[in-house]
């Protein structure tokens, strides 16, 4: 009779702590499964703010590639103009562009325009910004070149390294990326003139809206195009960015204006009565006017045959010179 109280006893005491050992395994279970369920949230969250950050450095870049570029545009024409020099080669005015627009330097020497403005400032915002949400960004920029593919703007092409860390080094991002910007060179100035005039004459770039400049006898569109220094593309013509390495080739993307000589003459610059008014052939030795005199227009517009037509000048009386 003891012996079989004693066995229900033990039972009762083994069925008890098997209990116990359940309910703790099952508390142990749920905790760790809770704790394992935050953890992916967390991380979850985290990977998404990440993806957030990067989609947004991308939406933002353009903006930051246009600004950048076109200072040093325009810091780039001032440099030429000052030192009265074109650059060597296009390989030349890529890799001085590449300085400016990365480092806001030009031979080292920092550039009043692109204070704060140049693509390693923009980088250093966004590595702040990184660091106050708690990640780790770099970007670094291997190549920069420049490009047309249409007479009105510049193509900037950009090969960057991307990095993104987490500080708790949940994930990162490291990549490699192409970005092409697009940039107006409306509002530029041309190079020509500033070198050629010694930085005395500056000719902002500015798209002609006349589309007839001359109607019968009517010569009015051709000498508003002449009085607004308007610009008119010319596949016979240099780009804008030739300008800058003084490469006077025709160009699928060339552009042209024509030189208004009186107000040349008033800024106290020499006049050469023998030279074509367009604006890359009056510099250039080898550019000879060949028709004179024409009607309704004043006696320093000459020009070479080949303008004729493209100016619809056909329909009025001239000369050869």
């Amino acid at each position: 009779m003891m012996k079989m109280l004693f066995n229900n006893k033990a039972m009762f005491y083994l069925f008890t702590v098997i209990v116990f050992l359940g309910m703790m395994l099952l508390i142990v279970y749920t905790y760790q499964s809770f704790t394992m369920r935050q953890v992916q949230e967390a991380v979850s969250s985290r990977l998404r703010t990440m993806d957030d950050f990067v989609d947004n450095f991308h939406n933002d870049l353009d903006r930051s590639i246009s600004i950048s570029a076109t200072r040093a545009m325009i810091s780039l024409e001032d440099y030429v103009s000052s030192n009265e020099e074109f650059f060597d080669s296009k390989s030349a005015l890529d890799q001085s562009f590449k300085e400016i627009f990365v480092n806001g330097t030009i031979n080292g020497n920092q550039v009043v325009l692109m204070e704060n403005s140049s693509f390693k400032n923009y980088s250093k915002k966004v590595m702040a910004s990184a660091s106050a949400i708690g990640f780790y960004f770099n970007v670094t920029i291997n190549d920069v070149s420049l490009d047309q593919s249409d007479p009105w703007n510049i193509d900037v092409h950009i090969n960057a390294s991307v990095f993104l860390n987490d500080s708790q080094s949940t994930a990162y991002w490291i990549y490699d990326k192409s970005f092409f910007t697009k940039v107006s060179i409306e509002g530029l100035r041309d190079p020509l003139y500033g070198i050629y005039t010694q930085g005395k004459f500056q000719n902002a770039i500015r798209r002609t809206n006349i589309s007839n400049f001359v109607v019968g006898q009517d010569t009015s569109g051709l000498l508003m195009h002449i009085n607004n220094s308007y610009y008119y593309e010319n596949s016979n013509a240099p780009s804008f960015l030739m300008r800058f390495y003084n490469d006077i080739n025709a160009s699928s993307n060339g552009i042209e204006t024509i030189i208004n000589i009186p107000v040349l003459f008033s800024q106290g610059f020499d006049i050469y009565p023998e030279k074509p008014v367009i604006d890359y052939q009056y510099y250039i030795d080898s550019y000879i006017a060949e028709l004179c005199n024409f009607q309704n227009m004043p006696n320093w517009f000459k020009i070479k045959d080949e303008e004729l037509n493209k100016y619809n000048l056909s329909t009025l009386n001239y000369t050869s010179c």
